[in-house]
């Protein structure tokens, strides 16, 4: 949410690695949604961009713009 919202400044890159928090710490799914696709005044999405990082396929990589794929530490 404060990526959203700009606090304690705006991004251009929101980085997630391991870590699906938008749906298992936040509790908001539809809100988290509305989040990663509202647009602002001029029609650009206020998170530009998504990197997400991880072993497997979650909820965030319908939202992601690049995707890269990790390994499990079983796979290591």
């Amino acid at each position: 949410s404060n990526a959203h919202a700009g606090d304690p400044y705006k991004i251009d890159t929101l980085f997630m690695y391991m870590a699906n928090m938008s749906w298992n710490s936040s509790m908001n799914p539809g809100g988290v949604m509305e989040m990663l696709t509202d647009t602002d005044e001029n029609g650009d999405y206020v998170i530009p961009r998504i990197i997400y990082s991880d072993a497997y396929s979650s909820e965030m990589v319908a939202y992601a713009d690049l995707i890269l794929p990790d390994t499990t530490y079983l796979e290591r």
